[in-house]
């Protein structure tokens, strides 16, 4: 799917969006509603990278289900380097299909301030700072 390719493929519903997934899988998992998933081409390629929106009839399927790789950006495909694959399918806790999962431990190690400089001007300059710590994590 990384280079276009989503023959042989079909959807189903995962936190609230339509996800490719790979038909081979449909067996493994006859609790989970499939789709047959269907990739519309919506843009015309002018030139370059130039796109134009397709509406009403120009809007049709792509050939087989694959995206030729002239609508691809050369280095999104580059980026996708540094984006790591998703390992075997399974159900997660809340009934998804999931191929990949994060445990994200965030430590924010900060200290905040937040300064206020106040100045009145008359006959007597008077000037007054103060500085206050908003929050101190260690």
């Amino acid at each position: 799917m990384r280079n276009g390719d989503f023959s042989n493929t079909v959807t189903t519903l995962s936190n609230g969006s339509q996800v490719p997934v790979p038909s081979s899988i449909v067996s493994q998992f006859p609790g989970i509603t499939f789709n047959n998933a269907q990739i519309f081409q919506t843009v015309a390629l002018n030139s370059g990278n130039q796109f134009t929106q397709l509406t009403g009839a120009g809007i049709t399927p792509f050939a087989n289900n694959i995206i030729p790789s002239a609508f691809l950006d050369a280095s999104a495909i580059k980026a996708l380097q540094f984006v790591p694959t998703g390992g075997n399918y399974f159900v997660d806790p809340n009934g998804q299909l999931e191929n990949y999962s994060v445990l994200r431990f965030v430590n924010e190690n900060t200290k905040q301030y937040t300064m206020r400089f106040d100045q009145v001007i008359t006959e007597k300059i008077i000037s007054t700072i103060a500085l206050r710590s908003l929050r101190e994590s260690a």
